[in-house]
Parts: structure tokens; C-alpha cells; sequence
């Protein structure tokens, strides 16, 4: 069980760090680094978690997540304009909802569907990513995906 006290020793580690922040709610690059640090907290604990009770099947979904997690916080600690990506990525996903909302088809989406600012959100949207495209293609970051 050397991997598990590893993984425990880890997660009070991030614990303890969380102690030392200097965080500055209004800085972008502060809230991502800090909600990318609680998430690598909530999955290392969910892996603790599984591991201890046996949840085998639930261990590798969760770990892929947390390596996810851990490239997406080293990255932006890296390369404060990854943030910029990230949102982009963000963005895009939303792009894909707004879309598949506008058909009408989807009971899920039916709230976003019927929204009388539906067309509005999905061109502020479609702009930013445009804008993103044009100023940050040649970004360091970008070369990290």
C-alpha cells in the first residue's frame, strides 16, 4: 500500500499549501490556480477514498481526471496566457451547448432553448473565440496542447 500512503501524503501536502496562499479573487490567474488546487484536493481525496473501500472500478476515471488536473494547474502556473486557452477550451464547449440547444430537441437543454438572449449569448461567445484566435495561435501555451 506504498501507493496509497503516497497519495495521502500527497493530499495533506496540498492541504497544508492551501495555508500559505495569497490569493486575489479579482486576478484570473489567482481563481484558476486556486479552483485547479481544490480540485487536485477533492480527486486525490476521492482516490483515497475509493482505495480504501475497494471502489477499484472508479480509480482509473479518477486518476485520469487528477493527471488532467495537475497538467492544467502546471501549465498556467507556468504560462500565466494559458489561462487564456483554458477559457478559450471553456468556451468552446459552451459554443457546443448554445448550439445544440438552438435546435430544440434536447429536454435537457430546454431552459437555454426558450431564453430570449440565447442568440446574443451565442455571438458574444462566437466573438471572444474569434478574438482569442486571432491574438494567442502563436502562443507559447497553445504549443502545449
Amino acid at each position: 500500500m506504498q501507493t496509497l500512503e503516497c497519495l495521502k501524503s500527497s493530499h495533506d501536502a496540498l492541504l497544508e499549501a492551501t495555508k500559505k496562499f495569497i490569493f486575489d479573487k479579482k486576478h484570473a490567474w489567482h481563481r484558476n490556480l486556486v479552483a485547479l488546487h481544490g480540485s487536485l484536493i477533492e480527486l486525490s481525496s476521492c482516490l483515497i477514498t475509493l482505495i480504501e473501500n475497494r471502489g477499484a472500478t472508479g480509480v482509473p476515471s479518477v486518476f485520469r481526471t487528477l493527471l488532467e488536473t495537475y497538467v492544467e494547474f502546471h501549465n498556467l502556473a507556468d504560462d500565466k496566457k494559458y489561462g487564456y486557452h483554458m477559457e478559450a477550451n471553456y468556451l468552446d464547449q459552451w459554443l457546443k451547448v448554445l448550439k445544440e440547444a438552438k435546435k430544440g430537441s434536447n429536454p435537457y437543454l430546454e431552459a437555454i432553448c426558450t431564453s430570449p438572449d440565447l442568440s446574443e449569448v451565442e455571438a458574444l461567445t462566437k466573438k471572444h473565440e474569434e478574438w482569442r484566435k486571432e491574438h494567442l495561435t502563436n502562443n507559447k501555451a497553445a504549443r502545449m496542447r
